[in-house]
């Protein structure tokens, strides 16, 4: 998803990509593609710890 946000707003340096990550897949694949990015330390990518359907509700609070 990030990767599609890097090709359609090349310039947009502070949208968010937000993922919910159960399993803790998603901390290696954000610090592996943070390492690869230009501007690498600006924070793109969000990890959400838990289960989407009791997280999500959450974070729209």
């Amino acid at each position: 998803m990030a990767h599609f946000a890097s090709i359609f707003e090349p310039s947009h340096c502070t949208r968010k990509i937000v993922g919910f990550d159960s399993v803790r897949m998603l901390t290696s694949a954000i610090g592996h593609r943070n390492g690869n990015r230009v501007i690498g330390h600006v924070p793109k990518h969000e990890r959400v710890k838990g289960d989407i359907c009791v997280t999500v509700p959450a974070c729209l609070d």
